[in-house]
């Protein structure tokens, strides 16, 4: 194939940069569905909503400022100078009868916990202290999650305290329990785990059974001393492994709060558990602070993320204080993350918000010093403030006129212009499609304009168009894009004005003029579901949620979709409106009443409100919590209940806006521009021409693009994507034998026939270094890093880099090795039968190797692994195995026909292939997507993704090439 070789970097970034493309079995939304509000987490720091000295047994009633009613708050419960041995327990009021242990004591100890339940329905929570002595109670709030159920991957639902397991566990021993009363798609449990009758301290160590057990504890606990800690688990078939690390019997009590839901997180603020990491250990010096890097650290993405899960422990200080974390460069907090008395280790599991650079501060609010340990357990994703891309000439002829325009990830838009033809923007920049038998809507001749075009991927796209006197073209012709060219469907005596697609299978266009409905998609064909009234106009277009379900306002009434068909929600409370749905449980309406222009909230059963409303504009809806509108003079944001007001983002303008998470919006108007993260960015002026802009769109990874009669303006986080040659590590054409790379900044090669050296590379340029003596020749074949200071190498034995030096851990003959983490790794080479072998690193040693099944394909020439444990290596006959609790699949082929050649995970648990024939798919653990065809230069070798905005690939030639995003 002579074909550019950059362009399966491209063709990769799409792939790491789609939410999910058509084929994927996934819990998370398709790209350009509306975010889904249940269970996102919001930060709202309401500091010591409650402090005070309560009696024995003593209850009371806390109110939660800035928590929406029955919210799932996120809570931080301390005790100090306890009496006597009890616990602090919490419930909600009107709610289930079941309170949860938030913090366990013993008389003097002073301990912390994290709690998660949900308020009342007048935002409060009930509080208890279940002891026969006082103590001093300190509640502080973190944030919350978004009420409605959970729909997309990572998002967090809530069930009433249930005791799962409550078992003795022996010393140095294990027990395996299962939570009752989760979803099938929950992935991980957010469980309370409270350690008791403890004759010497220890750990309790939690994972899923069958899998890898980790050294990160889940509770460290003293002699004689109860301790309670929250924690996120993955949760496997057959349950959860408890283990005791110490040397006396323990009961272990574990409770069940909530889970999160499977998939790949993708929407800000849900929450991405991670393989557990330690990202700190040492000393903090009495009234010191030790800042923390969390972002591009470990498995955690550079950019992107709001907040870190972390475990802060604390081991035997000399005296008694407390530990402080928050974000880096914040303001000194008097909130007691984790308090520690002399002698006594602890820990707690804690959401800490992130610094502009990714870091947290752990500061130690004690006179003596104390040994720190912080480890990485997960993050919350959230939304990167923008920045405006100068104008980017779009090549058009003559003076086309940019009207809708629809972007799914930040290396696919497509948009519409005035001369039926569409432009396309790839990651680098804006070209039109090929000529008229696919870049222009087919069998249309004459001058017409693209009305609506909807995109979910970049192979499904739906348009329409009408004609220069108006008039729908093609009666009813509807045109889908696959990628390559434009197909017309055809819907029989309807006209369409308007299609929105949330999936590839459920689609709704809006009539063009009168009509007796809307028509839909169904993934094969059109049919138009009547209303129980015909005049419904075009210009009263639904609001779909999701796949199935919409809605729309009309004279008076609301109409709802489902079960594919229309039926009359009832009447309406006001005339004239607006209507936007964040879910099929929250409707906001904003029109006329006899008392003025106001909003109304459907619940998916009733109307409730009647609040006037400050803006007459358009609301955007992300969440049940989070509605933004604006006009020429004033910003409107709805948090469920009430309008709060701001200035304008654009004074003088009426601006197009679009939001795709709560706290985060585009807006346009004119020439200028301005983004929303809490407060609107000092607007930014597009190019000199005053040039009207009115078209915007925003997907759900931050990029948003604008669009005008002749520009087109890319807006994203830290500038536009950009695929770079990095050269070859040496001055003459090499090949690259192996390749990983953990950062954008920090890769690793080496070359046939260079033998002990590795080329390290620093976003720059390249270095040489070595493993052993230069005189012994290793051969190294195979190269892993998950950071700067965890590497692998294997050929001529197995090796191990700590950011300074190589050491040998074994004499095994591997080929290949692949780590999730610096505790787990999976090496493979050749058997004595001639098939495939492997070996895992545990952290201090490799096991002993075992054949790995079929052997007619021969060894792996291919391996990743992602965290969790799961891993996939591909054979000589292109065949992909996957390995699972120890086991390895049969080999099979898993895009067609086509033999695989190379395979990689990101950080973000997506698995990648290619194959000799330049397809790729990915694997986020339900199963290979449909194979999206790319072009390569000779035979693709091998690829690496350090996380879901950068990968890199090497060809036959040792060329390597990055893409970033």
């Amino acid at each position: 194939m002579n074909k550019a070789g950059r362009s399966i970097v491209l063709a990769i970034g799409m792939l790491v940069a789609l939410v999910v493309p058509p084929g994927t079995a996934s819990a998370a939304p398709a790209a350009g569905a509306v975010t889904p509000g249940g269970g996102l987490y919001v930060r709202a720091p309401a500091p010591a909503v409650h402090s005070s000295t309560m009696p024995a047994h003593a209850v009371r009633q806390i109110n939660l400022p800035n928590v929406p009613a029955g919210a799932p708050v996120s809570l931080a419960v301390s005790v100090a100078a306890p009496a006597t041995s009890g616990s602090v327990d919490l419930r909600t009021p009107g709610g289930s009868s079941a309170e949860l242990a938030a913090v366990t004591f013993a008389a003097g100890q002073s301990t912390s916990s994290t709690a998660v339940l949900p308020a009342s329905a007048s935002r409060t929570i009930e509080i208890r202290n279940d002891s026969g002595g006082s103590v001093q109670v300190r509640v502080d709030v973190d944030g919350y999650y978004t009420t409605g159920s959970p729909t997309t991957a990572g998002a967090f639902g809530t069930v009433a305290p249930t005791v799962f397991g409550s078992t003795s566990v022996a010393p140095g021993g294990s027990v395996t329990v299962k939570p009752s009363g989760l979803p099938v798609s929950a992935a991980v449990v957010a469980a309370s785990f409270t350690v008791a009758g403890a004759a010497a301290g220890g750990t309790l160590v939690t994972y899923p059974a069958g899998a890898s057990r980790p050294f990160t504890p889940t509770v460290v606990f003293s002699a004689g001393r109860p301790q309670t800690s929250f924690s996120w688990v993955r949760t496997a078939p057959s349950g959860i492994t408890l283990v005791n690390t110490s040397t006396a019997p323990i009961t272990v009590t574990a409770t069940a709060v909530g889970y999160l839901l499977a998939g790949e997180p993708s929407v800000a603020g849900t929450l991405q558990k991670v393989a557990p990491a330690g990202i700190f250990a040492g000393t903090v010096g009495a009234g010191g602070t030790q800042q923390v890097q969390v972002s591009g650290v470990a498995t955690v993405p550079q950019t992107g993320v709001d907040a870190a899960v972390l475990l802060v422990s604390v081991g035997s200080a000399t005296g008694s204080g407390y530990l402080n974390a928050v974000a880096a460069g914040a303001p000194r907090s008097t909130a007691p993350t984790l308090p520690f008395t002399s002698g006594r280790p602890g820990s707690v599991s804690v959401v800490v918000p992130l610094s502009s650079a990714g870091a947290v501060a752990v500061r130690n609010v004690s006179s003596v010093a104390a040994p720190v340990r912080v480890e990485i357990v997960g993050y919350v994703l959230g939304s990167s403030r923008l920045t405006w891309a100068p104008p980017v000439q779009v090549n058009t002829q003559g003076s086309a006129q940019y009207g809708p325009v629809s972007c799914v990830s930040a290396t696919f838009c497509l948009a519409g212009e005035g001369t039926g033809f569409f432009v396309r923007w790839d990651g680098k920049g804006w070209s039109r499609l090929d000529d008229r038998g696919s870049g222009i809507v087919p069998a249309l001749d004459g001058y017409f304009t693209v009305t609506s075009v909807s995109c979910v991927s970049q192979k499904f796209c739906a348009s329409t168009t009408l004609s220069e006197d108006g008039n729908s073209v093609g009666s009813g012709l509807i045109s889908f894009w696959n990628g390559t060219t434009w197909n017309g469907q055809d819907i029989p005596d309807w006209g369409a004005r308007a299609v929105t697609c949330p999936t590839t299978t459920f689609c709704m266009a809006s009539p063009d003029g009168i009509s007796s409905g809307y028509a839909v998609w169904n993934g094969s064909a059109w049919a138009v579901a009547p209303t129980p009234e015909r005049d419904f106009l075009w210009d009263v277009p639904p609001s779909c949620p999701v796949a199935g379900r919409c809605f729309a306002l009309h004279q008076g009434t609301l109409w709802a979709f489902a079960a594919g068909a229309w039926s009359s929600a009832g009447a309406a409370p006001l005339t004239n409106a607006e209507l936007s749905c964040a879910s099929v449980t929250f409707c906001l309406a904003v029109g006329d009443t006899a008392a003025g222009r106001q909003s109304f909230v459907f619940d998916g059963s009733r109307w409730s409100g009647g609040v006037n409303a400050p803006v007459a504009g358009i609301p955007h809806c992300s969440s049940a919590t989070f509605c933004l509108t604006a006009d020429a003079t004033t910003t409107a944001v709805f948090s469920g209940s009430a309008w709060s007001t701001s200035p304008a983002p654009l004074p003088g303008g009426v601006p197009e806006i679009s939001c795709t998470a709560a706290e985060f919006c585009g807006a346009v108007a004119d020439n200028r521009a301005s983004t929303w993260s809490g407060s609107w960015r000092a607007p930014s002026v597009l190019s000199d021409d005053p040039e009207e802009f009115d078209r915007i769109s925003c997907g759900t990874d931050g990029v948003c693009v604008a669009a005008d009669r002749l520009d087109a303006h890319v807006l994203r986080p830290g500038g536009p994507t950009t695929t770079t040659a990095l050269g070859t590590p040496l001055d003459s054409p090499v090949v690259i034998s192996a390749l990983s790379c953990a950062s954008a900044s920090f890769c690793l090669a080496t070359v046939a026939g260079q033998f002990s050296a590795v080329f390290t590379f620093d976003g720059s340029t390249w270095a040489e270094s070595s493993i052993g003596d230069p005189s012994d020749h290793v051969d190294i074949r195979g190269l892993s890093c998950t950071g700067p200071t965890f590497c692998t190498a294997v050929g001529d034995g197995t090796y191990r880099w700590d950011g300074a030096t190589w050491t040998r851990t074994s004499d095994l003959q591997m080929s290949l090795v692949s780590c999730s983490g610096p505790t787990s790794c999976v090496a493979t080479g050749r058997g004595s039968s001639g098939g495939g072998t492997s070996a895992t690193w545990d952290g201090s040693r490799w096991n002993t190797p075992k054949p790995m099944g079929d052997a007619t394909g021969g060894p792996a020439v291919s391996l990743a692994c992602r965290a969790g444990g799961l891993c996939f290596a591909v054979d000589g006959a292109g065949r992909v195995s996957a390995l699972q609790a120890g086991t390895w699949s049969a080999p099979a082929k898993v895009v067609g026909a086509s033999p695989v050649v190379a395979v990689s995970c990101s950080s973000f648990a997506v698995c990648v292939v290619v194959t000799a024939d330049g397809k790729v798919s990915q694997n986020k653990g339900v199963g290979w997507a449909a194979p999206v065809v790319v072009d390569t230069v000779g035979r693709p070798r091998d690829i690496s993704c350090g996380d879901r905005t950068f990968c890199a690939v090497v060809d036959d030639t040792g060329k390597v090439v990055r893409a970033t995003t």
